[in-house]
C-alpha cells in the first residue's frame, strides 16, 4: 500500500499534514539527535525536533510506575536481578 498510495501522493500529504515525513527525512533528524551537540542538554518530548509539551498521560506518575512494573515483569528483571532502587 505505502508503495503505490503513499509514495505517489507524499508531496501533497506533506503540505496537508505537516508531520508526515519520508523515513530517510526521520533517520536524519534521530541520528542528528543522537550525534549533535546542540541537542546534548535537550530533555523531554520533541516533536519534528522542535522542543514540546509531553502529553498528560506521559507525565502520570501513576501510569509511569505501572509501565515500568509491566516493562520490568515482560523483561524478567527482579529486584536481585538490578541496581536500581525503588523502582519494584
Amino acid at each position: 500500500m505505502q508503495r503505490f498510495v503513499l509514495q505517489p501522493l507524499g508531496p501533497v500529504l506533506r503540505c496537508v499534514v505537516s508531520s508526515m515525513r519520508s523515513s530517510s527525512d526521520v533517520g536524519a533528524d534521530v541520528a542528528d539527535l543522537v550525534l549533535s551537540r546542540k541537542f546534548a542538554e535537550e530533555r523531554g518530548y520533541l516533536n519534528l525536533v522542535v522542543p514540546g509539551p509531553s502529553s498528560e498521560e506521559s507525565l502520570d506518575e501513576k501510569k509511569q510506575q505501572d509501565i515500568w512494573l509491566k516493562t520490568a515483569e515482560w523483561a524478567g528483571i527482579t529486584r536481585e536481578d538490578t541496581a536500581l532502587e525503588g523502582g519494584f
